[in-house]
């Protein structure tokens, strides 16, 4: 398996454990936060590697692509699920 590919996994089952874990206890604030701050730390990657110049704006991409855009993905699956569970199995 390449490297990237489980770094990528990684964030994004992090990103899954953390968001399930603050919409489960209730706390959907904190898990909106966090969703909304990795959105804002992937955009700011983003428009980092627009003004960046030659192989500095594909390290920003890299960066984007193999922690933010997987944590991010991962955090609102995560936080979907916490949310479904504490909606079924009542607080």
């Amino acid at each position: 398996m390449d490297a990237g590919l489980v770094a990528a996994l990684c964030f994004a089952v992090v990103g899954a454990l953390a968001g399930h874990a603050l919409a489960r206890r209730g706390w959907r604030k904190a898990a909106l936060a966090l969703i909304a701050l990795l959105g804002v730390v992937a955009l700011g990657l983003w428009l980092a590697s627009r003004r960046a110049e030659g192989m500095r704006s594909l390290a920003y991409l890299a960066v984007m692509t193999a922690a933010a855009l997987p944590a991010l993905g991962g955090a609102a699956i995560g936080g979907s699920i916490g949310w479904w569970q504490r909606q079924r199995h009542g607080a």
